[in-house]
């Protein structure tokens, strides 16, 4: 069992032996605590980080097993990729992550034996799978032009505002042209309306009638004989009256029509 705590109480340092190369690394039991208490490892991401005894630097997470979160315990096993250079390992320790919470143990020895039957390979990087991808994601940041990102944000804002404004001032031409034509409806519709309403109207021109007019104006056919009994109709129906050329009794003149 590998006591590791977060505090870096000073202790003795635990070392773990590997042989070069194996395909089968020894897996270490591990706990970890906080000034010597049990410390909750739920949520946290763990993962080991080296650097070997040739500098290359080891960030791996795959032989992680949480088997006891609460009582901070899991186990690990180191890959074979980070066992090439034979001797110590310049650190080695645990980080463990939560969101924007990052907690560290102490360091840990390692020490890779030698093996006999295999020539040394050159060391190099050994990265799992989440931190390859998370080192793409830094590669392609680092790759971005800011500068040029940023140039081309404001121009987009820029266009954009030129079509708000040539949007509005559409709008506002269309809006005082719908106002003229409602205008000249509602004037339109205000003239019929004296007409309707019995107001005077003050005519420039000739008037032209195209129907028989039907009011005071009005031309009534009698079939009286008696002068007296149109007047006595006149004082209730005033207009013009005619008798189509009969002669009418006590008439005042000759003619036919009488108003």
């Amino acid at each position: 069992m590998i006591n590791l705590d977060i505090s870096k109480t000073p202790t003795i340092t635990p070392i773990l032996r590997q042989r070069r190369a194996d395909q089968t690394a020894y897996t270490a039991d591990v706990s970890i605590t906080r000034n010597g208490a049990v410390f909750d490892l739920t949520g946290f991401a763990i993962s080991f980080e080296g650097i070997t005894n040739k500098g290359a630097k080891i960030i791996d997470d795959s032989g992680i097993v949480v088997n006891d979160a609460v009582n901070g315990r899991f186990t690990y096993s180191m890959p074979a990729e980070a066992l090439n250079d034979v001797g110590d390992f310049k650190s080695a320790y645990f980080s463990l992550t939560k969101g924007s919470e990052r907690e560290t143990t102490n360091n840990f020895g390692v020490f890779v034996l030698a093996s006999a039957d295999l020539t040394e390979d050159e060391s190099k990087n050994y990265l799992s799978e989440y931190e390859k991808m998370l080192e793409k994601l830094r590669e392609l940041y680092e790759s971005m032009n800011i500068d040029e990102i940023k140039k081309d944000i404001d121009e987009l804002k820029g266009e954009m505002n030129e079509t708000k404004e040539d949007i509005n001032k559409q709008l506002e031409d269309t809006k005082t042209e719908i106002q003229a034509m409602i205008d000249e409806v509602t004037k339109t519709i205000a003239n019929k309306d004296i007409a309707v309403r019995g107001e005077d109207n003050h005519f420039t021109a000739n008037m032209i009638v195209d129907k028989p007019i039907d009011g005071s104006l009005k031309t009534r056919v009698t079939t009286v004989t008696d002068f007296a009994d149109i007047a006595k109709a006149i004082t209730t129906y005033p207009g013009q009256w005619a008798n189509n050329g009969k002669n009418i009794a006590n008439a005042p003149f000759a003619s036919g029509n009488y108003t």
